[in-house]
């Protein structure tokens, strides 16, 4: 694989000689969500993936997709994504970690975690990513980037709607990208039927 050449380093990212900017695609799936009332914090399971192009992995030896887990994460470079109001993120380690990363001949790489954010409901924090000249974050299918078991009605307060958008926040160092995902929970057994709006940002 290219990522054994000594021209490609990992800490590099993509595109930075012809100074364009590495477009990241973002999709979520929600296996499962605990949404506590008293406090506002929600915990959610879900798999987390991010797409983009990095020209160097583009190999005409190499005919058929590359699939690995956390060692071949680990030599490929990878974005610095944080979720910016979140409390804690944990990755899934048990039995293994639970990391995929698939490079296709072209250099399109598809990196897929299955992690567990805590976050509390309220206003979005204002946190620096990477500045638009390096990376610009996208929905990568649109309004269909954010998915989740529309039959799951076992919960108490039900996810029934997941509404992603994109901003551009411009800071006194820079412009920087960022995604946001706004989850609606409708409660089933509240006597005012109360629906809760649940929002956490990735950039």
């Amino acid at each position: 694989m290219l990522t054994n050449s000594p021209m490609y380093d990992k800490d590099i990212r993509p595109n930075l000689a012809e100074n364009t900017s590495v477009q990241v695609g973002i999709t979520m799936y929600v296996i499962n969500y605990d949404f506590n009332p008293e406090t506002r914090d929600m915990s959610m399971m879900m798999y987390f993936r991010q797409m983009w192009n990095d020209p160097r992995l583009v190999s005409d030896s190499i005919t058929q997709d590359v699939y690995g887990g956390q060692s071949l994460m680990e030599r490929v470079w990878v974005p610095d994504t944080f979720f910016s109001n979140s409390m804690d993120v944990n990755i899934v380690k048990y039995p293994t970690r639970n990391t995929f990363l698939k490079v296709k001949p072209n250099g399109d790489v598809m990196y897929s975690e299955r992690i567990k954010v805590n976050y509390r409901c309220g206003p979005q924090k204002s946190v620096k990513s990477d500045d638009t000249v390096d990376v610009e974050y996208t929905w990568a299918k649109g309004d269909e980037s954010i998915n989740f078991d529309k039959k799951d009605t076992a919960q108490k307060y039900q996810l029934t709607e997941a509404l992603p958008r994109n901003e551009t926040v411009t800071l006194k160092y820079g412009t920087y990208s960022r995604l946001l995902a706004t989850f609606k929970l409708d409660c089933r057994d509240c006597m005012d039927n109360d629906i809760i709006e649940s929002s956490t940002a990735t950039e």
